[in-house]
């Protein structure tokens, strides 16, 4: 049996040269997280910050540090963000501040398969577990919290 690595997370990893910026050393890290995965062909996991100016914003690859290598390097790329971020009202202190969160996590890059999917959760922040409400394109989510919106407006 092969083992999966798991970092939590990238940033915390010793930088290969202390001098070099933290991009550069970014960029070290995965690659040398993907040599490690192809040479002894087992799946490497990463985490990643992301910038904490995105909270509020929806997810997208430039929302990750120094994400040059990551685009790179990685072959799937998933992000995780609350549910509403990016649309006007969005306030994600509040969203945080909720016992039971709605979390997104979105395919921002799959080498070998579709991106634009998003897994919806339920976030028990307090037990540290997420359950699974949901799979959809990014497209139908739209539609649905659309949908979702009207329905408790009317109420």
């Amino acid at each position: 049996h092969k083992p999966v690595v798991i970092v939590d997370y990238l940033q915390i990893l010793a930088p290969a040269d202390p001098r070099a910026t933290e991009k550069m050393n970014t960029d070290e890290k995965v690659l040398t997280l993907k040599q490690l995965s192809r040479d002894c062909k087992i799946p490497v996991i990463a985490i990643s910050s992301i910038n904490r100016n995105n909270y509020a914003e929806e997810i997208t690859m430039e929302a990750m540090k120094e994400s040059g290598g990551i685009d790179y390097g990685c072959d799937v790329v998933i992000g995780m963000q609350l549910e509403g971020a990016g649309t006007p009202d969005f306030d994600a202190t509040t969203a945080k501040e909720k016992s039971t969160r709605k979390v997104e996590c979105v395919v921002l890059k799959n080498r070998e398969g579709a991106t634009g999917l998003v897994v919806t959760n339920d976030y028990f922040a307090r037990y540290n577990y997420f359950l699974e409400t949901g799979t959809y394109r990014k497209s139908q989510l739209k539609e649905i919290q659309a949908t979702e919106q009207k329905g408790s407006e009317t109420l």
